[in-house]
């Protein structure tokens, strides 16, 4: 597949634009708070992965109106989050990797 084609960057003004704009969208949420693993998720093409600060996270309050699309990258308990690069790089790679498949 060649996906760089469909790549675009736009601005919202807020969560609530956002949301708007991508009501025909999926999206899925990384949050080190979700239960659900990433790879129990069942990525399709089309999907927007959503991933928070990385000194914040995603808000609980955001996280909470989508339960079913947070996901989260397991990693040994006690341990600090990973940062938000490496997140993103495993996220994506999962994605990516599923579609090709």
């Amino acid at each position: 597949m060649d996906y760089w084609p469909r790549l675009s960057l736009t601005i919202h003004d807020d969560n609530d634009s956002f949301f708007n704009a991508m009501k025909e969208v999926r999206v899925w949420f990384f949050t080190s708070k979700a239960g659900r693993p990433f790879w129990d998720a069942d990525f399709a093409e089309g999907d927007c992965l959503i991933f928070g600060s990385e000194t914040h996270g995603l808000p609980e309050s955001l996280v909470g109106r989508f339960p079913a699309q947070a996901l989260r990258i397991p990693q040994v308990e006690g341990e600090r989050c990973l940062n938000l690069s490496t997140s993103v790089g495993i996220g994506l790679y999962e994605c990516l990797r599923r579609l090709e498949a």
